[in-house]
């Protein structure tokens, strides 16, 4: 999460609908390019990631390049990028790493430079491509999956999920004083969720297959040639199941075609149930509902509801996923203001 001193922060995080490149951002740039002895044009576009740090397209003799710039000293996410990365290139499935590391510019800003991948996410081509493109897609998951990692394992995710809830880092402090009662009524939220979490984990979710963590429309580009996963900052080692399961709360179908994805990637690697994949999504889903209120709190009450496109996408989420928290009881025991909380933004 950014810091609220950092010197890019105005532009990221309170004009989201500002797309110029600012002077000190491409002195930045230019720095980093410089660092890692990289030739690159002096005139960057921004490319919207979707998450909390900066893209930006820079050209070069050899081709475009991308260059994510985190504004977070501590950010550690391009370093585990850069790992799955390397683990992937044999399957033309990722870009390719160019350059990782840390610019001095007053504080540390953690970056990464890799490929630009000519190609459009399913956001851009419309959710419906996922459904004629569905074999080729699988296949491409299903090999990633055949990659083995022994960490990050998925328990280390819940534990980092969990730890968030407990609002540690000084910039909710202000919060927590106050303790209002919309806030106490999340807070019941989080306690629901991770009581479920909890009690609901199997050790057969756990595994050593390499999982992208985040396969959505944002992350999932069609080319000509190609399909290519982007963003590969929350991979980790799983059951594939969790992988598979994380499609029906990110794409718009039907358990009809859930279920025919499902038979289609069994039948790739015959060895999973349906009833076990239904038990990953399920727990998956108290995942999701934490995730979903965190950034909704991140939003409200650190960023003053400033950043409109990131609560659209928080709100769209949850709401395109409400049926799926129905078996959480924390969730139905305050259903209704819960969904009320989360429309308010809206209206």
């Amino acid at each position: 999460m950014a810091h609220i001193e950092n010197i890019l922060r105005d532009k990221v995080f309170l004009f989201p609908k500002q797309t110029s490149v600012s002077d000190v951002e491409s002195e930045i740039l230019s720095l980093i390019l410089e660092q890692e002895n990289i030739s690159g044009t002096n005139k960057p576009t921004l490319v919207d990631s979707g998450d909390d740090y900066d893209s930006y397209k820079v050209l070069s003799p050899d081709g475009p390049l991308l260059l994510k710039v985190s504004l977070d000293d501590a950010y550690t996410g391009f370093q585990e990028e850069k790992k799955m990365l390397w683990l992937t290139e044999h399957l033309n499935l990722a870009p390719k790493t160019l350059g990782c590391g840390e610019l001095n510019f007053g504080s540390k800003i953690p970056y990464l430079i890799t490929t630009y991948e000519n190609a459009y996410s399913v956001n851009e081509l419309g959710k419906s491509i996922l459904m004629a493109n569905y074999k080729d897609c699988l296949k491409k998951i299903h090999a990633l999956h055949q990659i083995k990692i022994k960490e990050p394992t998925l328990k280390h995710k819940i534990e980092q999920a969990l730890a968030r809830t407990k609002f540690q880092e000084p910039e909710f402090k202000e919060l927590l004083e106050k303790d209002g009662y919309n806030f106490r009524l999340l807070k019941e939220e989080f306690s629901g969720a991770r009581e479920y979490i909890l009690d609901s984990f199997r050790e057969s979710f756990s595994g050593d297959s390499l999982c992208h963590g985040n396969i959505n429309p944002s992350t999932l580009l069609l080319g000509p040639f190609d399909i290519k996963l982007i963003n590969w900052q929350n991979s980790f080692a799983a059951n594939p199941l969790i992988d598979l399961a994380n499609l029906r709360f990110e794409f718009e179908f039907d358990e009809a075609f859930e279920f025919i994805l499902f038979n289609y990637y069994n039948s790739l690697d015959p060895k999973y149930k349906w009833e076990d994949y239904l038990a990953a999504r399920n727990f998956l889903s108290a995942l999701k509902l934490m995730d979903y209120t965190y950034s909704y709190i991140k939003e409200i009450y650190l960023f003053n509801n400033q950043r409109a496109e990131k609560m659209l996408k928080i709100f769209s989420g949850f709401c395109r996923n409400i049926r799926f928290f129905e078996h959480i009881p924390g969730f139905a025991k305050n259903r209704e203001e819960i969904i009320h909380l989360f429309g308010k933004p809206m209206i």
